[in-house]
């Protein structure tokens, strides 16, 4: 039995460490013994799965290095599979003491483009993100396998959902708000919380905005079955992920013109993600409009290409070329 290991550096859980999580469930089913390699304050998120203990607190740290390599020896690991740029990094340092199969899975648009080099394997989870590696394979991102698929009725809030962190540039939304006379609600935690919530108070929106921690899925379920929008105001994203599971459930998603949405949405809906002022312009003319929007094409579209078992197979055939040819 081949052993795998997939790296996540985070201590927060997110959208990476979801896909990992449902990708190495699937793993569990068939002759791969698949393990994560993590933080162990994300460890309760992963119920049953075997789990290796990596706290990766600084990036640079040698000590770093000679943990994760005592790790792959004594656990025997095949092939180690880096997901986000930390991880990847600490891959391709690794590969130099070490020789084992690397994939990397790029979940956003990367600068660092040399510590790729190392790989036997890169996958990307859009089309958008630019690679210059010999072997990048696009492997779609997918739709939460445990959505219940309802089609929302529409009557609830408008929400935002994603880590609080500069780069999903939530002020903007707050900012568009102020021409929106309707409920909307942010979920999620992170470091710019308290900048968010000292905005919304000194535009006097906290009657039309609510700030809401990270919710589990059942409860982002029950959000999902009454959402009026999702609402996008990243600068890049991979996916982003929650949109196809927004656009499963038939909710309207506009803002930023990111990862797949291109792919998924009419030009209407989005907007040029370098230009705030029209991300302004396109929320408040979508909010506005909301009830007019016709979502059902993107949500056809969504769950034709956007599943796990396509892309557990197309992970299985990387896996089994690359380890094949090690045997």
């Amino acid at each position: 039995m081949h052993k795998i290991g997939h790296l996540i550096s985070s201590s927060k859980y997110a959208g990476i460490e979801q896909h990992v999580n449902e990708l190495v469930s699937e793993l569990h089913n068939t002759d791969i013994e698949a393990s994560i390699i993590g933080d162990k304050k994300i460890k309760k998120h992963f119920n049953d799965l075997h789990f290796i203990n990596f706290a990766n607190n600084y990036r640079f740290n040698p000590f770093n290095i000679i943990k994760l390599y005592k790790i792959v020896k004594q656990n025997d690991i095949h092939l180690l599979h880096c997901h986000g740029n930390k991880s990847i990094l600490l891959g391709s340092i690794l590969k130099n003491f070490l020789n084992i199969k690397l994939v990397a899975t790029v979940h956003a648009f990367k600068s660092r483009q040399q510590s790729v080099n190392n790989y036997d394997v890169v996958i990307k989870v859009n089309k958008n993100i630019k690679l210059y590696h010999p072997n990048v394979v696009l492997v779609r991102n997918w739709v939460k396998p445990n959505l219940s698929s309802k089609i929302s009725t529409r009557d609830g809030p408008f929400i935002a959902i994603g880590r609080l962190e500069q780069v999903k540039r939530f002020n903007l939304l707050i900012d568009a708000w102020e021409e929106i006379d309707m409920p909307l609600v942010i979920i999620g935690e992170g470091s710019k919380k308290k900048n968010l919530e000292s905005l919304i108070s000194k535009k006097n929106l906290s009657s039309r905005i609510t700030l809401m921690g990270q919710l589990s899925e059942n409860q982002l379920s029950k959000i999902f079955e009454s959402a009026k929008g999702l609402i996008i105001t990243s600068k890049h994203e991979g996916g982003p992920r929650v949109a196809l599971e927004s656009l499963s459930y038939q909710i309207p998603v506009f803002g930023s013109a990111v990862g797949y949405l291109t792919e998924l949405l009419s030009e209407q809906l989005l907007a040029n993600p370098e230009d705030e002022e029209q991300i302004i312009k396109t929320i408040r003319s979508c909010a506005h409009n909301a009830d007019k929007i016709d979502i059902r094409e993107a949500t056809k579209n969504v769950l034709n290409k956007f599943s796990l078992s396509k892309a557990l197979q197309i992970h299985l055939n990387i896996y089994e070329e690359l380890l094949s040819n090690d045997l």
